[in-house]
């Protein structure tokens, strides 16, 4: 969002100091086999954070993504790989993101950002009200869960973790809403 946020402040800028709209387009992360491929996963927790981080800036109009659907079969061909489906349209996790962010983002009047050490908070608001908030953990490496591992009874592992690069969505209480 450095990126936006630097050409939002041109744009006004050569605009007498008037906020010009910006429409985001071809936004995606391919996740092919290769030089700046990501996993699957990787791709869905960028896409889920670009939406959440858009809707916090007032001049972002539209975000909108390169592909609906990969193009190819070829692992290797990162333009095979950009889309949220899949070639036979099963939906990758970052169509799962896709929808459950803009499910909870509809008719939001307000988001703010805030930066805790390495996490972000993103509040949102809904006629006035904060309704919840988004946390995610910014550091991409290997040690981000939160939670535990028990045995089994069957000395199986019953694994209780989250992955906390992945925005967790945090309803707000009724009882600490305001009135």
């Amino acid at each position: 969002m450095e990126f936006i946020d630097h050409v939002a402040k041109l744009a006004k800028v050569s605009n007498n100091g008037i906020e010009i709209p910006i429409y985001v387009t071809e936004l995606g992360w391919p996740t092919h086999v290769g030089r700046y491929g990501v996993s699957e996963d990787e791709s869905a927790w960028f896409l889920a954070r670009y939406l959440i981080l858009a809707a916090s800036r007032q001049y972002v109009k539209g975000v909108f993504w390169y592909c609906l659907m990969d193009q190819g079969t070829d692992p290797g061909n990162k333009e095979h790989r950009f889309g949220i489906l899949d070639r036979s349209q099963q939906a990758k996790p970052a169509a799962r993101e896709f929808r459950r962010v803009t499910d909870i983002l509809k008719g939001v009047s307000q988001t703010a950002i805030r930066q805790d050490g390495t996490s972000s908070i993103a509040v949102i608001y809904q006629a006035g009200v904060a309704t919840g908030q988004f946390v995610w953990h910014e550091d991409l490496g290997s040690n981000n869960t939160i939670g535990n591992s028990q045995k089994t009874v069957d000395g199986g592992t019953n694994v209780n973790k989250i992955d906390t690069r992945m925005p967790l969505w945090q309803p707000a209480s009724p009882a600490v809403r305001p009135r």
